[in-house]
């Protein structure tokens, strides 16, 4: 996705906002738009479920191993069906890290179907909903979750959160879905562990290799499904967050103002009351719209 730091404003001096659709901005120099007096907005997308939809498919695809189903059903070795006993959601326990806006909804679908859900958020303390779990320790939920979810932001602090040690204290037969940012994972530890037999399936939709999952060493390990960064990609998310962006960059042309509930970085601070933004990496369009004295639409 395009970079918007120090170079890009040389690059393109007349910016005085950006647009980012979608709440996730480690694409984003804060520090370099915060010298330049550019303001940021990211989307607030907590009304979209998408990137939560496609986390719930990824555990039902690897719990019922739709893959070696379809498999068996193409080869026509019907007395193979005796090797594709799934699990059922219900019976599982999830173990979700990051609870922000996707990482909530994960969890309510999860409830919805019956499982228990645990949940590591230590950049909040806020109360929690009823019928879901914090653990105090990543540890502990790492060893006791039969799924682990990762939903947090890419920080410095959560590169490679998930690496050789944490994988260790996985269960043998537990599952890791990932929707979050790629580099969460270590993905060579993780291909290792796979290659060695632990671990009963991974569910990945972001490489830290992009725009290139051919190289990232996942790409040949065993028990993965891959996809290239679709978690959002629905028709009703795609429209939502396009007409958030039109109507936010039409009120900046307009006043100069985009809303506090977004703002993520004022131009001046005095311009915005105090607003918290979403705790998790929520996922996003690879979009960001710049205003000079126009809108520009940035593709990655």
């Amino acid at each position: 996705m395009t970079r918007i730091d120090a170079s890009f404003l040389l690059r393109h001096p007349q910016v005085q906002a950006v647009i980012r659709v979608g709440a996730g901005y480690d694409n984003v120099d804060t520090s370099a738009l915060r010298a330049a007096g550019v303001t940021l907005a990211a989307a607030d997308v907590s009304g979209d479920p998408s990137v939560a939809e496609w986390t719930l498919g990824a555990m039902l695809y690897l719990l019922r191993t739709y893959s070696r189903a379809q498999s068996v059903a193409l080869g026509g070795d019907w007395g193979a069906r005796a090797q594709l006993w799934g699990h059922s959601l219900r019976s599982r326990r999830i173990g979700i890290i990051g609870h922000g806006s996707i990482g909530a909804q994960v969890a309510q679908l999860c409830r919805a179907f019956g499982a228990e859900v645990l949940v590591w958020h230590p950049w909040s303390d806020r109360a929690l909903p009823a019928g879901i779990e914090r653990l105090d320790r990543l540890e502990d939920l790492l060893e006791c979750a039969d799924i682990v979810s990762l939903h947090c932001r890419l920080e410095p602090e959560t590169r490679h959160l998930i690496g050789a040690e944490a994988l260790a204290r996985m269960k043998p037969d537990a599952l890791l879905i990932n929707s979050g940012r790629g580099a969460l994972l270590d993905e060579e530890a993780l291909a290792i562990a796979l290659r060695a037999g632990h671990l009963a399936g991974v569910a990945i939709d972001t490489v830290a290799s992009e725009p290139h999952p051919e190289q990232s060493p996942l790409a040949g390990a065993p028990r993965v499904l891959l996809t290239p960064h679709v978690a959002a990609y629905t028709v009703e998310g795609r429209r939502q967050l396009v007409d958030w962006a039109v109507a936010e960059a039409l009120a900046w042309i307009r006043s100069g103002h985009l809303s506090p509930p977004t703002a993520i970085l004022p131009s001046r601070a005095e311009d915005w009351p105090a607003t918290e933004a979403s705790d998790a990496p929520v996922a996003e369009s690879d979009h960001c719209a710049a205003r000079p004295r126009s809108v520009n639409t940035l593709r990655h």
